[in-house]
């Protein structure tokens, strides 16, 4: 059967891909920058949290409209819409920041993660065997990880010597050159009525609040350490220089663990990976200088890559196991929601509390949230999943 579903697929793979490619080019050019852009156009800190938040509310509502359409249309095509979503939220984002503006750009953003995540998930999880799930998910992140590190320098020099405008422009024409990519071949996913009585909310309760903690987590690193890399080098260059330095850190990562995932217990490797990416989240708060900013980084990023990779193919192998669509709906929807708590908690605290601080406390808070991604539910097994009939 593995063998059969790579080479049913091969074709497939190899455009999500390339796609996937230029996806990671685009999204790296000016993620990492948008909380230090705002930070520089005097926006308070508060609002800022606020802001991602607001992009978790709105991607929580829009959770059940992306698992819907992945139903009707495919999951490939709701991939292509979070892509436009991501578009809109850059056309935005390049224009003079008004309240109206600041918070649809917001909204746009909320949209393009649930649809980016829903799709991803539902795709992958149709196209890979979970037999060979750990080996084929790293040859897709070895694929953008070359792109993903390149684009903070890119990224970072176009900002300090040609605008967010021209930055922008540059992400938008990768996005859209992905969606091209992805379409180039037929739509593969199941369509199905959308049944909530196959799986409903708290029937998967750990693998729930997991994905909670495990969101929440990395929205409170997206805000907190560009932040506290700004702080200390000062410079668009500088902030990109040392996220791609610590990317090709991952790339290291990805080679070994892909070949050992798929004959290892995920669970256990899973909770030994975020015991040492717990101890370097902490350690890194020691970083003073560029250097040891690089090096902590480093360290944080290479095991932040193994535990993503060990992470998405233990939900990856959950997700055939539970019918598709319901199991992701309430999976990501309680991401979504803790992500949002975690947010607003911290824009409360920001208003009471210096900005070092609370930058600090942050990434405290997402250091220590780490372990409770581990009760996550996970059986181990080498055999062939049935693929259900409803997704």
């Amino acid at each position: 059967m593995y063998q059969s579903v790579t080479t049913r697929y091969f074709h497939e793979r190899v455009l999500f891909y390339l796609s996937s490619l230029a996806w990671a080019f685009g999204h790296g050019l000016i993620n990492i920058f948008i909380p230090i852009y705002l930070w520089n156009l005097g926006i308070a800190l508060y609002v800022i949290f606020l802001f991602f938040a607001c992009t978790q509310v709105v991607r929580t509502l829009a959770v059940p409209l992306a698992v819907k359409l992945t139903t009707r249309i495919g999951a490939k095509h709701v991939i292509s819409i979070s892509f436009v979503f991501k578009i809109l939220f850059l056309i935005l984002f390049s224009q003079n920041l008004s309240p109206a503006i600041f918070w649809l750009s917001a909204g746009a953003y909320g949209f393009f993660a649930a649809f980016i995540d829903v799709g991803y998930h539902l795709h992958l999880s149709k196209i890979i065997s979970d037999g060979q799930r750990g080996q084929m998910l790293a040859h897709e992140n070895i694929a953008r990880m070359m792109p993903l590190a390149l684009a903070p320098i890119v990224g970072g020099y176009l900002l300090s010597s040609m605008g967010i405008s021209v930055t922008l422009l540059v992400s938008i024409t990768f996005y859209i050159l992905a969606s091209l990519l992805l379409l180039r071949s037929p739509e593969i996913s199941y369509r199905h009525t959308l049944n909530l009585h196959l799986l409903k909310m708290g029937s998967v309760w750990r693998d729930e609040a997991a994905n909670g903690f495990y969101n929440a987590h990395l929205h409170l690193e997206m805000v907190a350490w560009p932040l506290f890399i700004y702080l200390i080098v000062n410079g668009y260059e500088k902030v990109g220089f040392i996220a791609a330095i610590g990317l090709l850190a991952g790339f290291v990562i990805y080679i070994w663990e892909g070949r050992i995932l798929d004959h290892a217990d995920r669970k256990k490797l899973f909770m030994r990976i975020s015991a040492v990416h717990m101890g370097f989240s902490l350690l890194r708060l020691l970083a003073r200088g560029f250097a040891s900013l690089a090096v902590f980084n480093s360290s944080y990023e290479a095991t932040a890559r193994a535990r993503s990779l060990a992470w998405t193919s233990i939900l990856q192998s959950n997700i055939v196991r539970h019918p598709h669509a319901e199991y992701i709906l309430w999976v990501e929807m309680v991401g979504a929601l803790f992500s949002a708590l975690f947010l607003f908690i911290f824009a409360l605290v920001a208003v009471y509390l210096e900005n070092t601080s609370v930058i600090l406390a942050a990434l405290l808070a997402s250091s220590v949230i780490i372990v409770f991604s581990n009760m996550v539910k996970y059986k181990n097994s080498t055999l062939p999943v049935r693929v259900l009939k409803s997704s």
